[in-house]
């Protein structure tokens, strides 16, 4: 439920790796980030990051900043990822996703710099794409709305990554993650509610 949100079922992650397909993403909300880190749970405490991963090398990294630079490992088959030292913020507004998701670069929109969806595509009845890009249109600026009561206010750059087989939806600064069972939610009904 919170933590690290693990998702290897190739039904929902198509891959050509050979370990076989390979999502994780974070939930740390409210109090999820304990279990992949030491830390203490205390929104008002605030902090900056400065986060290094070593993934294979076929695999993508994603955080709240961008990649800084990355360093060759020991093992030829993995990589080391730095990441930009990030703003100050909680622990569980830390967020990390490791996966080999296609990015589609979506340029500016709605006030940030860069927006970009990383998301699989495993289902050709369906143009997830365009329901993904129409879902974030219409829903951005509600985004940043709840973005500013979970903690602070979206800007700058900002990923997006949907995931297949989940509710997940968690909102961050520099990265949302969305579960494929939130794609086809009506925001007219939700408002309703």
């Amino acid at each position: 439920e919170h933590g690290l949100y693990e998702n290897c079922d190739p039904k929902y992650n198509k891959t050509i790796d050979r370990n076989g397909s390979f999502v994780i993403a974070t939930n740390n909300f409210p109090t999820g980030a304990r279990f992949w880190f030491p830390c203490f749970d205390e929104f008002q405490r605030k902090t900056t990051f400065d986060l290094r991963v070593s993934h294979p090398k076929a695999l993508n990294v994603y955080s709240n900043t961008d990649i800084h630079r990355t360093e060759n490992h020991l093992d030829s088959n993995r990589i080391n990822s730095i990441f930009a030292k990030t703003s100050p913020m909680s622990t569980y507004q830390l967020v990390l996703s490791v996966n080999q998701f296609p990015v589609d670069n979506l340029g500016k929109l709605h006030g940030f710099k860069r927006v970009r969806i990383i998301s699989s595509l495993n289902n050709p009845e369906v143009n997830l794409k365009e329901i993904q890009r129409n879902l974030i249109t219409a829903n951005l600026d509600h985004l940043k709305n709840v973005s500013s009561t979970l903690c602070e206010q979206l800007s700058g750059n900002l990923d997006i990554i949907f995931l297949d087989g989940t509710f997940l939806f968690t909102v961050n600064p520099g990265l949302i993650t969305i579960g494929r069972y939130n794609y086809f939610r009506d925001p007219e009904t939700e408002k309703k509610r």
